[in-house]
């Protein structure tokens, strides 16, 4: 990839960015917060039922990695969630213009996806937009689920379950969601394989 292609992606991501916004501790980003600000400091929420009975933290290595790194850098919480934010953004950017070159083999039209991917839609009649707009174990995971979805155009099966392992790892639902996927299109190529 020449570094004009990189730059354009880079220049989308970030007018992707603006378009979408970021927003800190609202949504679900206000349930994890708490959950990964316990885990920087265990005196935090001790009262709390929600934030030490959740079992969002208990499934996923997003909530002790964060915590962890929080800890070690000693960063602004909004600060370090922001930072995270923004190069997953990116990576989603670069992830998703090589998903679609893989599906339609076609640089322009891989760009044109980037681009559409970049208006902020609401998915599937909830409040959920296209793009994420805040530092989630769903969003931390996308990136790797994009590449995955990747591998699975190429038939790399063992790559894609691996892929799957970390995307799960991240994302329990996600993870589910991409194994299922993976499993289905292996036994298909291999079904396809054994009919030619």
């Amino acid at each position: 990839m020449t570094k004009t292609k990189l730059f354009i992606l880079f220049c989308l991501s970030i007018i992707s960015l603006f378009v979408h916004g970021y927003q800190f501790s609202t949504g679900d980003q206000s349930v994890y917060v708490p959950q990964v600000l316990k885990l920087v400091d265990g005196n935090l929420y001790r009262r709390d039922y929600f934030v030490t009975h959740s079992p969002e933290s208990r499934f996923s290595l997003f909530f002790p990695l964060t915590a962890t790194l929080l800890r070690l850098t000693r960063a602004d919480t909004q600060w370090f969630y922001f930072s995270f934010y923004f190069i997953n953004h990116l990576l989603v950017t670069y992830a998703f213009y090589r998903l679609s070159l893989a599906l339609t083999h076609n640089r322009p039209a891989a760009i044109i996806a980037v681009v559409l991917l970049s208006l902020p839609r609401f998915v599937a009649g909830t409040t959920i937009t296209t793009l994420d707009t805040a530092w989630l174990p769903r969003f931390a995971a996308l990136p790797l689920s994009l590449l995955t979805l990747n591998r699975l155009v190429l038939n790399q099966f063992f790559l894609s379950l691996y892929l799957t392992i970390l995307v799960g790892l991240i994302h329990p639902f996600s993870g589910l969601l991409l194994l299922s996927l993976t499993i289905t299109s292996w036994v298909w190529h291999a079904y396809e394989s054994r009919l030619v």
